[in-house]
């Protein structure tokens, strides 16, 4: 072989290499090859193999006498082995090359990542025998020992660091995935015993209830998967079914007994399917069937296990994640707690029936039979908006039309975006903008939908037919506004039969609040009465909503001129012949201009006399008899003096923001407080859940039975258990934590500020890159991957898969950012006010949605990264959905698929209806949901769609966080915190319980994707060298980007700032020297973001007054300006800044 002798180099061209590769602008595909050859073992051994360098031994060589090793002193121990000048000079040539290795790519550790994931050793985790931390430890720690022979120049500190990863990963892993203690094994055994109990009978046994030929073979499974009815199969009345080739379901109601000889062998079923289910387009409520129909139809019993209260209680624990009080055993959100109390099985249910969880219950496992996780009120919450973003959809598209036909009349140019449309005919008179055209249908809605503008007056008939219309005739047939009305009627009622029995004249009543007594006579209680009944009668008669728009008082607009508005109430008076006196009106006006949209009890109080006497019911505004009954006119004149709110997207969204938490509540308890009376006054014949009040006769009831030295215990966990609830539920009517009066100024301020927040300090979509890793990490690392390859492959072409994946998430209310902005409000904490905000808050609140759509782009991703979801998740319910009938899907699917509230019949019902309606790609199982025959199959699709979208990307729901989040100081502290407290749950916590592979390779891949991150800031951002962070700093950084840690992160972050970096994990790991944190950090960090800022504007004005304005003081100001944290407008901002420095 011939002898390689390379130009002489020295340690300062490496260096000037080092700065040179420093400076590129572009990162290449070719560093991730880089970066790939380094770490992976298999081509390291093939570039070796391939080398044909020889060099040959010289006896006199003595490396520290070789001239051109000067300036290599600190790179001496590369050269201590080399045995000839020529082999100096390749290893010299080698560290040349090294330097011109970009390392500040992004892709070059990307590569790496890649490179170590594919290594023979790595692949030995997917064995059973590689899985052991001794096998799978001594082959990495080999592994590198071999790349360290082959690379001398490879750093040794790898050494300790993949031998720790190595013996510690699996180490780790098994200890989680370890056998349940012995006491959950034996109640597992009890149950499954409990289950599968085999009771002889004929010549029968039982199974799953029913009794069965023991003799005879079950059929092969059907198309859908799931197994035939054994022939000669009894059923007895009350008996819960599967039509299984309909994937209906039903009871067996009666039966005809025509021959006497077959005994308890009945001859004819009558079977009344269950609401949703149908065999055919005919039969939809009771059929008739004969035994041999029975067998054809292959009806078969549905798993139906009796459970002990203490069983059930269990049940609706979570799975442990082992992270103990730090996690599901804490006492961090009201859903913790009222899980984790022990003497109410319904305030259990009911938070579970009230908001959502990610996390799994144990009912949700094996030995619960994979009970299926109710839908929650919150979710139907997100499914049934589905029509006010449709309206809100068809409104921008009837714009559109008017705007074309503008065009046709003066050649004026039709946008072809969002930002477009909404942008369109701001500055051109005689035609409408958006803005003014939504004002338009609102006067459209009052003028009996009809409007000289035949697309305004199209889109006022759309509001109708998607929004109010179908909400109100719900409204109506619960009788939800009649429903407080004839409560009190029936409390008046009954107080004024008792004082006539007793022949008392008045009674008194004492306020719990405030002590204050009220008495009312018989004559007081008569009028109250005849008030109620005229007011019922009024609500009974009303017209309905088809000249109607919901009013919500703009308080600024009145306050600046409430002479006007005071005139326009009194004309109203005047024109419908009623009396008001001056002072009455000035207080109406003053009530008006104040109005809050609802009003709130005091909690954990359910006594009659305090309730009515004292204080309304809580109901929304939206839906009680307008008292004033406004006419026409006068809402046309309020309208004009822009007194009362007009905006349609607006209005729609608040009606349906408030109206659809009350019917929810009312379908569930019957009342739309969730107080569950009418179950209390018939149990379960009213045909409604036990609500608040079963939960306090609960506790009661344990405190009646129980010694008096635990009753002021109970008594205490009673309140706090019924105050967590009444907290969901008001979060659920988007009322928890408002301030008694919102047009405070310290209110104002705080709303502001949190717009302001949001507008200068988010960064945009790019943090939130890691949603992609989610998508592959919570189906399973392989499904995901080639779900969604096959989707970009798709994507290529015409992108059918992405879009069918798209609209059947919007189907069901998700992937709608882009109208909504939910995902980016959520993330900033900037939720609805009810039209209370002030002209101010209002055009920051419009700035932050633009922002969110159209600047940092942070919806349209969301958007985005949703639809993606939609093609994995969809995929996996119904593939997993057809396999759990089949036989085979594993505990850990099954356990997810209850989670979601897909239990095993349910699966057999979506299978038949994919089977019917759904098509089949190479990997994807795409649903077409639209043409399901079967309304309770395709609900339970889409509620787990809904809630699993949720999950992988990781979108904060109610009860993922502490109460004081939601409050109005807690929030402006807490602010951009609720991702991170949600992330706990929806990845750590989750993942946890989960315990699998699925979730240490997802957690890989989140930690390369928030590594790919960390590098594109520093090189882009921050302009610095990415390649000088030791690998414990990029392994932190890439762990915090990742977002894995949730809140513990900032918990982390806090120790760190609030110590001046001398504890916290990277000072313990010896990362960071102690040193000073800024006072701005340590405000931010006690006070949150609106506390660094408030301290960075006194810093500004301090620096300004003092004669010391410096570059910092100028990036002081940066930071002030809205869009200057958005990522790709650094350049923009970086120059700005620089002309900042004018001293």
């Amino acid at each position: 072989m011939g002898v390689f002798y390379p130009q002489p180099i020295d340690l300062n061209y490496i260096e000037k290499q080092k700065a040179k590769n420093n400076k590129v602008v572009d990162y290449s595909i070719t560093d991730w090859w880089d970066g790939f050859k380094e770490e992976n073992l298999p081509t390291m051994l093939i570039q070796k193999m391939m080398d044909n360098s020889d060099f040959p031994s010289d006896e006199q060589y003595n490396p520290s006498n070789d001239p051109q090793l000067k300036g290599y002193e600190d790179l001496m121990h590369h050269f201590y082995f080399s045995q000839s000048a020529a082999e100096t000079s390749a290893t010299i040539e080698k560290l040349r090359l090294q330097a011109e290795t970009n390392k500040a790519s992004p892709w070059y550790h990307l590569g790496r990542v890649t490179g170590a994931f594919t290594d023979p050793s790595t692949l030995l985790l997917f064995t059973k025998v590689g899985q052991s931390a001794k096998v799978f430890g001594t082959a990495a720690l080999t592994e590198e020992f071999a790349k360290q022979n082959i690379d001398t120049l490879r750093d040794d500190s790898y050494v300790a660091w993949v031998g720790a990863a190595a013996y510690g990963i699996p180490a780790v892993l098994n200890k989680l995935t370890a056998p349940p203690p012995m006491s959950v094994t034996k109640n597992i055994n009890k149950l499954d015993s409990e289950w599968n109990t085999s009771i002889k009978q004929a010549d029968g046994i039982m199974e799953d209830g029913s009794f069965v030929n023991a003799n005879k073979l079950d059929p092969a499974p059907s198309s859908v998967g799931a197994a035939k009815s054994p022939v000669g199969t009894i059923f007895n009345k009350g008996d819960k079914v599967i039509i299984n080739d309909k994937g209906a379901t039903g009871t067996i109601v009666g039966f005809n007994k025509t021959n006497p000889k077959l005994g308890n062998m009945n001859d004819t079923y009558v079977i009344k399917l269950d609401e949703g289910s149908k065999v055919s387009a005919t039969q939809k409520d009771n059929m008739v069937l004969s035994k041999e129909i029975i067998d054809e139809y292959n009806v078969i019993p549905t798993r139906s296990k009796k459970f002990t209260i203490k069983e059930e209680m269990t049940g609706e624990k979570f799975v442990k994640s082992n992270l103990g009080i730090f996690g599901e055993d804490g006492p961090w959100t009201p859903v913790f707690r009222v899980i984790n109390q022990k003497t109410s099985l319904t305030a259990r249910k009911i938070m579970g029936d009230l908001l959502d969880t990610p996390l799994l219950k144990l009912k949700n496992t094996k030995a619960w039979g994979f009970s299926a996780t109710g839908k929650s009120i919150e979710t139907d919450m997100r499914m049934m908006r589905v029509g006010e973003i449709e309206s809100h959809k068809q409104i921008k598209d009837h714009f559109l039309q008017y705007v074309k036909r503008q065009q046709s009349e003066t050649g004026a140019s039709v946008p072809g975006t969002n930002l477009g449309l909404a942008l369109k005919n701001k500055m051109t008179e005689g035609y409408h903008s958006l803005d003014t055209f939504a004002k338009e249908v609102s006067i459209a809605r009052l003028n009996g939908l009809s409007h000289d503008i035949p697309e305004v007056a199209a889109a006022a008939r759309t509001t109708d037919d998607l929004v109010y219309k179908p909400l109100f005739e719900q409204v109506k047939q619960l009788k939800i506004r009649e429903q407080p009305i004839i409560s009190e009627l029936k409390f008046w009622e009954a107080q004024l039969k008792q004082l006539r029995e007793k022949g008392l004249g008045s009674k008194t009543y004492t306020s719990k609040i405030d002590g204050t007594a009220t008495t009312y006579n018989i004559s007081r209680i008569e009028k109250t009465i005849e008030e109620l009944t005229d007011r019922l009668k009024r609500i009974q008669s009303g017209q309905g909503v088809k000249d109607y728009i919901n009013i919500v008082y703009v308080k600024s607009a009145i306050d600046k001129n409430p002479e006007k508005f005071k005139d326009i109430l009194r004309a109203h008076f005047q024109r419908n012949g009623i009396t008001i006196n001056e002072s009455k009106l000035a207080e109406t006006v003053h009530d008006l201009s104040n109005h809050f949209p609802f009003t709130k009890p005091k909690k954990g109080d359910y006594d009659l006399d305090q309730r009515y006497v004292f204080k309304d019911p809580r109901y929304a505004r939206a839906i009680r008899s307008r008292e004033l009954n406004l006419d026409k006119q006068a809402q046309l004149e309020l309208i004009q003096e822009g007194m009362i709110l007009s905006d349609i997207f607006a209005l729609q969204k608040i009606y349906a923001r408030q109206v659809i938490p009350d019917i929810l509540l009312t379908k569930k308890y019957g009342d739309p407080n969730g107080l569950g009376f009418k179950f209390i006054e018939d149990g379960e014949m009213s045909g409604f859940a036990p609500g608040l009040m079963s939960v306090s006769n609960d506790f009661n009831l344990k405190m009646a039975m129980g010694k008096s030295g635990n009753r002021s215990k109970l008594l205490k966990e009673r309140d706090a258990v019924l105050e967590d609830l009444e907290a969901a539920i008001e979060l659920i009517k988007g009322t928890y934590g408002l301030p008694a009066n919102p047009h405070s100024w310290t209110s104002v301020a705080m709303r502001t500020m949190k717009h302001y927040n949001a507008l200068t300090m988010l960064t945009g979509f790019f943090a939130a890159v890691p949603d992609v890793a989610r998508v592959t990490m919570t189906s399973g690392i392989k499904r995901g991957f080639r779900t969604q390859f096959e989707m970009f492959s798709d994507f290529l072409d015409d992108g059918k898969l992405f879009k069918m994946g798209k609209a059947e998430a919007q189907s069901f209310g998700e992937a709608v950012d882009m109208v909504t902005g939910q995902r980016a409000m959520l993330f900033s904490d900037v939720g609805d006010m009810f039209g209370l905000s002030n002209k101010l808050e209002s055009g920051l609140g419009k700035m932050s949605a633009f922002n969110f759509m159209y600047v940092n782009l942070m919806s349209r991703w969301t958007e985005m990264a949703k639809s993606m979801a939609s093609v994995t998740i969809g995929s996996r319910i119904i593939e997993d959905s057809i396999k759990w009938g089949k036989g085979g899907l594993s505990d850990k699917w099954k356990t997810a698929l209850a989670s979601s509230g897909i239990d095993e019949d349910m699966a057999r019902r979506i299978a038949v209806q994919f089977n019917e309606h759904g098509t089949k790609t190479k990997y994807n199982y795409m649903a077409n949901t639209s043409q399901w025959q079967d309304d309770a199959a395709r609900n339970a699709f889409g509620a787990a769609l809904n809630k699993d979208i949720n999950i992988t990307i990781v979108t904060p729901g109610l009860g993922d966080t502490p109460k004081w989040m939601s409050k109005e100081l807690g929030s402006t502290i807490a602010q951009f915190k609720k991702f991170a407290m949600s992330a706990t749950q929806r990845m750590l916590m989750r993942g946890m319980q989960e315990k699998d592979l699925d979730f240490l390779f997802g957690s890989m891949i989140l930690m390369g994707s928030g590594m790919l991150i960390d590098g594109i800031y520093h090189k882009y951002r921050f302009n610095r060298d990415y390649s000088k962070l030791s690998l414990t700093q990029k392994l932190l950084n890439a762990f915090d980007r990742s977002g894995l840690a949730g809140i513990y992160t900032d918990v982390n972050k806090a120790i760190e700032t609030l110590t001046d970096n001398r504890f916290g994990i990277a000072p313990m790991l010896g990362e960071k020297k102690p040193y000073g944190s800024s006072t701005r950090w340590k405000m931010g960090t006690i006070f949150g973001a609106s506390g660094g800022q408030i301290y960075n504007i006194f810093d500004i004005m301090f620096d300004v007054g003092g004669n010391k304005y410096n570059h910092h003081t100028a990036k002081n100001v940066r930071r002030l300006i809205p869009f200057q944290n958005v990522w790709y407008l650094d350049w923009l901002f970086d120059d700005i800044q620089k002309g900042l420095r004018f001293k």
